[in-house]
């Protein structure tokens, strides 16, 4: 008997998989596939799709007239992280804007368990502020407004996500 044989159930799924799922992404989980297609094809967790531009407009106007809500940035953040996903798909950088989302992009060297090589972190008005191009990645870097590590972790060339 294998260790893959004794974590497995009878007809072979992981138990992993069978109880925790992959999360929605079917045969694009660990791919570098465009990530677009995933979303047409509904492999890609709700939660990761841009958001309906009816919802975003709104939105992005209460954002940056000061009158966003929660809601709003929730939306806003994953709607973002969605866009990046879909520009520089991959998994070798980890971006945390919580408590809304985490998503992972840029291809190369993939991680499955633990700290991933690069990871970015900040907050949601920093995360919009950045995807939507209010601010620059290296303002942003310089007043600490953001954690970056790992050699590929500057995002700044992928910024900002929506046209001006």
């Amino acid at each position: 008997m294998t260790l893959a044989s004794a974590n497995a159930d009878a007809d072979g799924t992981p138990r992993r998989v069978r109880e925790h799922g992959t999360g929605g992404l079917g045969e694009c989980a660990g791919t570098e596939r465009d990530a677009s297609a995933c979303w047409e094809n509904g492999r890609v967790p709700v939660r990761l799709r841009p958001a309906d531009p009816a919802l975003v407009g709104p939105a992005l106007e209460r954002f940056r007239d000061g009158t966003g809500t929660d809601e709003d940035l929730r939306l806003l953040t994953k709607h973002l992280l969605a866009l990046l996903v879909g520009k520089a798909p991959g998994g070798a950088v980890e971006v945390r804007v919580p408590p809304y989302a985490v998503a992972q992009c840029l291809s190369g060297t993939r991680h499955t368990r633990g700290t991933p090589p690069a990871v970015v972190e900040m907050d949601a008005v920093t995360w919009v502020a950045l995807g939507i191009g209010d601010l620059e990645w290296a303002e942003a870097a310089a007043d600490a407004r953001l954690v970056a590590s790992g050699e590929r972790s500057d995002l700044g060339h992928l910024l900002p996500l929506v046209p001006l």
